[in-house]
């Protein structure tokens, strides 16, 4: 009897420990991304494809930002290391919502960018936006897209205002495979106005 006692407390113990281990493993995944966009490391992008499906969908902030599979991920991800804003999530403001083998996700996060000088800013900007509006296929709508963002970043720079920072979301799905949870979308949005942080 106390050996069957023993037995069934092990088993019981090894449950809770591996879904404790489980139910920690969404954020664990997260705090991954969020380093990874810290460190901002395009050599080793290509490590983060393990978090994400096959066929994963990610949509970014840019005009033409729809993103589908690991490949158009992992380059997603060198452009925005390369040259877009420092993105951070708030991982302590996470709301999750599961179902079965399925979870929502949201956070809130910022992003920002400061720059040494003026020249460094306008440098950086002025690559940014080449970037941001040469795949977009109206010449218009690339136009107004170029002319609209140029304006807000020179109202920034001529304010001497060298450090940026705006309010950002980060929301998606995970799905439950028998490797463990993966990133089956994720979206990168800016709340509409864009709402600067002081």
């Amino acid at each position: 009897m106390h050996k069957a006692w023993l037995l069934i407390s092990a088993v019981a113990v090894f449950s809770f420990i591996r879904s404790n281990a489980q139910s920690n493993e969404p954020l664990s995944i997260l705090e991954s991304i969020n380093q990874a966009y810290a460190k901002r490391d395009t050599i080793n992008a290509g490590k983060l494809m393990i978090y994400f499906t096959d066929d994963v969908q990610v949509i970014g902030t840019g005009y033409e930002e729809w993103i589908s599979g690991k490949k158009q991920v992992h380059q997603l991800l060198i452009n925005d290391w390369l040259y877009w804003f420092n993105i951070k999530m708030d991982l302590s403001k996470t709301s999750l919502g599961t179902r079965e083998k399925f979870l929502n996700f949201s956070i809130p996060a910022e992003a920002s960018i400061s720059f040494p000088s003026k020249e460094a800013a306008y440098a950086f900007i002025s690559d940014k936006l080449k970037t941001d509006t040469q795949k977009i296929a109206s010449k218009k709508e690339a136009l107004l897209t170029y002319m609209a963002s140029a304006l807000e970043y020179i109202k920034d720079i001529e304010r001497d205002d060298l450090e940026i920072r705006y309010a950002l979301r980060v929301t998606g799905t995970m799905v439950k495979a028998t490797n463990g949870w993966k990133i089956n979308s994720m979206c990168f949005s800016f709340p509409y106005p864009m709402h600067r942080l002081d």
